[in-house]
Order: C-alpha cells, then sequence, then structure tokens
C-alpha cells in the first residue's frame, strides 16, 4: 500500500520553517503542500525546498481534503496541518494502523496517553460533547473527533460523499464512516503549541457549522 502526506497550509510560514525538518518525508510514498491562499512566503518557502504546491481553487478547510484527494496517488492519504500543533513523528504510526485493517486512524490528542498544550477550556468542552454524542448514537468508543491529523483508506474516503466544505468535515468524515461500518481506531498524540500565525477556527461559528451536520447526520441513512 503506498501513502500520501497531505500538508494543509494557510500563512503557516513560521511554522513550516519550524517543523519542515521533523516531517519524516522518508517514510511514504509520496507528498505535496494543499495551500489555501498563503501570501506571507509559504508557498515559495516549500517550493524552494522542492515541495510540491497545489493551490486550492475552491476556499475552505473541507474543501483542501477533497482536494487532497482527488490529487493524491497512494491507497493511503495522511492529513497533517503545517502549523506546529501536530507532532510530525507519529505519521508513521498512523500509516501502521492503516495497514494493521483499519481505514481511518485519527490522532487523539484527548486520549489515554495523549496530552493537548493547545486547547482552551472551551475547545476541551466542545470535543468532550461532540464525542459524548457521537458515541451515544453510534455505541462508539472514540476520544477526538476533531483533530484533523488522521489518515485514512483512500478507497474508503471515496465512498463518504461529503457535504461539508469547511471545519465540519472532520466529524462529518468520522461519523460517515461509523455508519459505512468502517474499522476506527486511536492513536494517542501531544499536541503543541500553535507556531505564529493565526488560528483559522471560530468557536461559536464552528460549533454551530458542527451541531448542524451531526444533526443531519443523525437522522440520516
Amino acid at each position: 500500500m503506498k501513502s500520501t502526506l497531505i500538508i494543509f497550509t494557510l500563512n503557516e510560514i513560521e511554522a513550516a520553517r519550524a517543523i519542515l525538518n521533523r516531517i519524516p518525508f522518508e517514510t511514504v510514498d509520496e507528498f505535496f503542500v494543499i495551500d489555501g491562499g498563503s501570501n506571507d512566503g509559504t508557498v515559495e518557502f516549500f517550493q524552494d525546498k522542492g515541495i510540491p504546491v497545489i493551490k486550492q481553487d475552491i476556499p475552505g478547510h473541507g474543501e483542501a481534503y477533497k482536494l487532497g484527494m482527488r490529487k493524491a496517488s497512494g491507497d493511503i492519504l495522511v492529513f497533517f496541518g503545517c502549523d506546529g500543533n501536530n507532532r510530525p513523528e507519529d505519521i508513521p504510526l498512523l500509516i501502521e494502523e492503516i495497514k494493521k485493517g483499519n481505514d481511518l486512524v485519527i490522532a487523539s490528542r484527548f486520549g489515554k496517553d495523549s496530552r493537548s498544550f493547545d486547547a482552551t477550556l472551551v475547545r476541551r468542552l466542545g470535543n468532550w460533547l461532540f464525542v459524548f454524542l457521537v458515541n451515544i448514537r453510534w455505541q462508539a468508543k472514540l476520544t477526538d473527533v476533531f483533530n484533523e491529523f488522521r489518515a485514512i483508506r483512500k478507497e474508503c474516503m471515496k465512498r463518504l460523499n461529503f457535504k461539508s466544505s469547511y471545519f465540519d468535515l472532520e466529524i462529518e468524515m468520522v461519523i460517515k464512516a461509523m455508519k459505512n461500518n468502517f474499522k476506527i481506531a486511536e492513536v494517542p498524540t501531544v499536541e503543541l503549541q500553535r507556531i505564529g500565525g493565526k488560528a483559522k477556527l471560530c468557536t461559536l461559528r464552528d460549533g454551530l457549522m458542527n451541531l448542524k451536520c451531526f444533526l443531519r447526520e443523525a437522522f440520516t441513512h
């Protein structure tokens, strides 16, 4: 099984410079950047390093996932946000879990042996609430439904027919994977503090967006 590492960027030049040498490119068969419209030198930085950059034609975090899926040639897709939060050393662990037979693997920030140095109290409560709702509705035992740092079999992702274009795609992916009886696993990770740049999340807006997604999926087949 070949693997593709898909790196998300949007004005993350400081983090890109700090973590590039830690990314284990040698452990994947293909890699490229999906950029959402950076104007701080992020695109030029990766291009100078010989790393392909694909610019989004449709805005939205969810659209970055879809574009990455379409452009990737690997059987395993690993999604990695380049803001300093994700620990690059965990990339091989996600791939290994897919090779063991899982269809979707999430790097959990809130499970056993996990830790987050970046999540605020509001974000922790929000994740807990949605994890509770998802686990109750689909009899699951997940601890993190929102972390973008995840891996999935491409053939499985293509079957999910996403409707989301923004930050609600992560929970839509998890819910639809369960509705399709995909094998889901989590690996513990450490969420580090963001390096430079600005967070793209908006608590109220994205919380309502995720709630709408949950309700839509909870009552449709």
